[in-house]
Parts: C-alpha cells; structure tokens; sequence
C-alpha cells in the first residue's frame, strides 16, 4: 500500500518521506531533519493510510510520551481542524532520511496504537485497506 505522496493542510504541503513508509503510515516532515551535525529535534506528522494525521513533536532522548495542548502548541495553523499533537523521543540524532526512517519505524507501533485512541473507528477500515 502507498501512502499519500505528498501531505496537505491549511494550503501547506509537506512531503511524505518515502522511506518511513510501512504498511501506508508514513512520517511528513514539518521542519528539516537531515543535518551534517545530528538533527535533534523536529516537527512532522504521522500521517495513516486514510490520510488522517496526528502532529509529532519529536526530540532526541528517553522519556514517556505525551499530549500536547493546544494552548501550549506553536502550530496555530492546525488548530482549526483540532489535530491531536503528541511530544515522542527518537533514540538517535538524524543524519540522513535513512537515520528518520529508522527511528521512525522504531516507534511506528506506538504511534499507530496512540492514532487509534485518537480515532478508534479508523482502526477496521485500515485493517481492511493493509489487507487488500
């Protein structure tokens, strides 16, 4: 299954990354994540084979996952549409898409299981579209 080439919101496109693709799921890229230094930190969305999406707010580093308020959110632009926004930790700095694509896929399940908290009915109707 392909996942939508590229992603878009509010009049704003963001590319999918090819190669965190799995199964339809994908990671769109807000901000820029390849650096010659090590990317830490970043914005992006994971974007599910419908083309619903949850936004990430991600860093490097351990920690537990978490909800995001509104109010506390700098992506005034998504508000309008009541997206859920989740703070996630990859294990490694991003060098490379190759480097996004692994830390992604890392957290892909808990990402998939926190995207059908957000949107429960959504869960049969990707089951069946993996399947086909």
């Amino acid at each position: 299954m392909n996942a939508v080439e590229v992603f878009d919101f509010n009049l704003l496109s963001f590319p999918i990354i090819q190669e965190t693709v799995v199964d339809g799921w994908g990671y769109s890229a807000i901000t820029e994540f390849i650096d010659d230094n090590g990317c830490s930190d970043g914005d992006g969305c994971l974007v599910s084979p419908t083309g619903r999406y949850i936004g990430l707010d991600w860093e490097v580093g351990v920690g537990d996952i978490y909800k995001l308020s509104y109010e506390k959110n700098f992506w005034d632009f998504l508000k309008p549409k009541k997206v859920p926004f989740y703070h996630v930790f990859f294990d490694k700095p991003i060098y490379s898409t190759t480097d996004m694509a692994t830390n992604f896929k890392a957290i892909l399940p808990i990402l998939k299981e926190i995207y059908f908290s957000e949107y429960p009915r959504d869960r049969k109707k990707i089951q069946k579209m993996v399947e086909k």
